[in-house]
């Protein structure tokens, strides 16, 4: 099959377009989540990017890694117990093979998650290293999807993808103290989603995959 029939005539100014709107309606669900607690006692916030490395349920295609680059917002309810809200920008690549060629497949998301924590605080762990797990829904929206073949050209494909995925995300992390009101932070993590990303095939297209992550949390109240 030829990159030609791959491509869906989707125009980039549509596409950023839509984009924009995601990128809103995100931070509207996000905001409206946080309400009055945004200036809490025990809130922090910072930012996270790593690699990730996703699989699409598929034969037809093989990993390829990604990266994700977003914010989280942690509100603490109780001493060892927290919510976070994160936005992330996720970009899930993929070798897709067709007619015996190999494309490159980009997808991607902007995604929102919510995801209850428990952090093992107090007892005989030093104050300045506070290890965590959490547990929770994301939701996936697609902004953009292009693919590239053997020969380098390239064209938008996101049509043939489904704008949305959910899925759940489970992972373990740990914060350690490296200067007054600053936090260096961890992650792994892994998250399944439930709804099949490609519209074109049948079978099970869902994707799954790793992430690893790096960043900084900035409190804003008693840590």
């Amino acid at each position: 099959m030829k990159l030609s029939n791959l491509i869906v005539g989707t125009r980039r100014k549509n596409s950023m377009t839509n984009c924009a709107k995601k990128i809103a309606g995100l931070l509207v669900i996000l905001f409206m989540f946080l309400g009055i607690n945004s200036f809490a006692q025990n809130t922090s916030v910072g930012f996270r990017l790593g690699p990730t490395l996703y699989k699409i349920g598929n034969p037809d295609y093989t990993k390829k890694p990604g990266y994700s680059i977003g914010a989280f917002y942690t509100h603490s309810i109780l001493q060892h117990f927290g919510i976070t809200a994160e936005l992330a920008f996720s970009r899930q690549s993929a070798y897709l093979m067709s007619s015996a060629e190999e494309n490159k497949v980009k997808l991607n998301y902007l995604q929102a998650a919510i995801l209850p924590t428990y952090f093992f605080r107090g007892g005989e762990l030093p104050r300045t290293i506070v290890p965590k797990v959490f547990l929770g829904p994301q939701v996936s929206y697609l902004a953009e999807a292009n693919v590239q073949n053997a020969t380098g050209q390239e064209g938008m494909v996101t049509s043939r993808y489904a704008s949305m995925d959910a899925g759940l995300t489970a992972g373990a992390g740990i914060h350690m103290r490296v200067g007054a009101k600053k936090w260096f932070y961890m992650d792994v993590r892994y998250t399944q989603g439930f709804i099949d990303v490609e519209k074109t095939k049948s079978g099970s297209q869902r994707s799954a995959g790793l992430g690893l992550n790096l960043g900084m949390s900035f409190p804003l109240g008693d840590y």
